[in-house]
């Protein structure tokens, strides 16, 4: 077993334990404190050290996909990600509460990417409509207020109170699917247990970092490097990098065009640029999985150890 076959098996546990000990520190520490202007500074840097890179696979996966091999190709596919991507910026400058429903409803099925080979369609969708909607059960309010730095306060509130609607109904679908599709493995259950711990326990902006740099970024890193066939976290790392610091640099350019709070550009950097990359990020996803390459990267290979 090389090491990241290594990082992925002791991925879950450690995620779970690391879950516990987040809300037991987080229930010593002063609400206010982590959601202040330098506890923003630091989630965004977080994010983009292990929630970016993930995504920054994505071209030596169309690559190893089969979907592009020469330069022209490679160079086509590239322009179409960037397309999409500003594509999926813009929506928010015209359409902004459209904007948040259409990136709330993707992020919700590539989340649920996170249980593929583990749950059947209808479990992996409570999972993912679980891991947004939660945040709302015991934070509305806190929800509400982070989408109206986004879009206008009316239908921010409104949004955040259709999630907390379905907050528990989505985490019940979610348990059921781990219950009859994994009767053996409890520990697909306690992991959706823990994440939902973590969104009631914590603010909402902390509890996404914990989730989305813990446990999402951190299982389809490993298994996207695996995949392309990194044998060690140096490897992946190497792979990611170029790619990671081409993404911070654009994103830090359009910092002056997200508003002239500091704090505001910082929360807009993160939601609207996360959902400008998810869009192409799903797209190639889907092409992979319809491309030549699919039984070597289909979804199963995602599975968790």
């Amino acid at each position: 077993m090389n090491g990241i076959a290594n990082l992925q098996a002791a991925h879950r546990p450690s995620f779970i334990g690391g879950a516990v000990a987040v809300i037991l520190v987080a229930a010593l520490v002063a609400p206010g404190a982590l959601v202040s202007g330098p506890a923003l500074a630091v989630w965004a840097v977080i994010i983009a050290v292990l929630g970016l890179p993930h995504g920054a696979f994505d071209l030596r996966v169309a690559r190893f996909a089969e979907l592009a091999t020469g330069r022209t190709e490679m160079g086509l596919v590239a322009l179409t990600y960037l397309a999409l991507a500003v594509a999926a910026g813009l929506l928010w400058k015209a359409a902004p509460a459209q904007w948040l429903v259409f990136f709330l409803v993707i992020s919700a099925i590539h989340f649920s990417e996170d249980w593929a080979g583990e749950l059947s369609w209808w479990g992996r969708i409570g999972a993912g409509c679980a891991i947004i909607a939660m945040p709302a059960l015991t934070h509305q309010d806190d929800v509400a207020g982070v989408f109206a730095r986004l879009i206008p306060a009316q239908p921010a509130a409104a949004i955040a109170g259709l999630l907390a609607v379905l907050a528990v109904p989505s985490m019940i679908v979610a348990l059921l699917g781990a219950a009859v599709q994994q009767p053996r493995r409890p520990a697909v259950a306690v992991e959706l247990l823990a994440i939902g711990a973590l969104a009631v326990a914590l603010p909402p902006l902390f509890y996404f970092v914990a989730y989305f740099c813990g446990m999402h970024s951190v299982r389809q890193t490993l298994a996207t490097a695996s995949r392309l066939g990194a044998t060690t976290l140096v490897a992946a790392v190497r792979m990611a990098a170029p790619i990671t610091i081409v993404t911070l640099l654009g994103i830090a350019a359009l910092l002056p065009w997200l508003g002239s709070n500091p704090d505001d550009q910082l929360l807009r950097a993160v939601f609207v640029g996360l959902a400008s990359l998810t869009v192409p990020h799903m797209a190639l996803n889907l092409w992979v999985e319809l491309g030549p390459a699919r039984n070597r990267f289909g979804p199963a290979a995602a599975r968790p150890a």
